[in-house]
């Protein structure tokens, strides 16, 4: 078996909603599990506010953005995971991810925005956008993707042979 390279890493996953549906949560316990010998990872669950049909995409945005920006640290590393962020193959996610456990010492937090996205103040408040896809995932999806990836991303760094090129 490999060397595991000790990480520091601490990962908050910032996200709207919580995975309700069973097969979504026991996938994210399945790479939760899986990535504690690589990293800290946490997720951090924002409720989406409560709303009916007269309130406006914009509120909506405004109020997550609140809750989002407040569970931000300062001088954490903040990614946001958009369609429209920068696209990285697995070897590339993996590379971008070494940089950051080498040179950021801090947390690094990593947003999935809420039905509507995430309002220009919290993308301002990013040092990084990167993008899962071009298509449209459910959010619970999403989070498997992530952690799958980080999952990837470890192994990679690590030369575990989880990874095939």
């Amino acid at each position: 078996m490999p060397n595991i390279k000790v990480s520091i890493l601490k990962i908050s996953i910032l996200c709207i909603g919580k995975a309700a549906e069973p097969h979504w949560k026991s996938t994210i316990e399945f790479y939760e599990k899986r990535l504690r010998s690589f990293a800290n990872i946490e997720f951090k669950i924002i409720s989406p506010p409560k709303r009916n049909l007269h309130t406006s995409q914009n509120i909506i945005l405004e109020k997550e953005a609140v809750v989002l920006l407040n569970r931000m640290k300062p001088g954490s590393y903040n990614i946001l995971l958009d369609d429209k962020g920068k696209a990285y193959h697995s070897l590339g996610w993996a590379k971008e991810l070494e940089k950051l456990k080498d040179h950021h010492r801090g947390e690094i937090n990593i947003i999935i925005g809420g039905a509507y996205g995430v309002s220009d103040k919290v993308k301002s408040a990013c040092q990084a956008c990167w993008s899962l896809s071009k298509l449209t995932f459910p959010h619970q999806m999403v989070r498997v993707i992530l952690l799958e990836q980080l999952y990837r991303a470890f192994n990679i760094m690590n030369n575990t042979g989880y990874h095939h090129e």
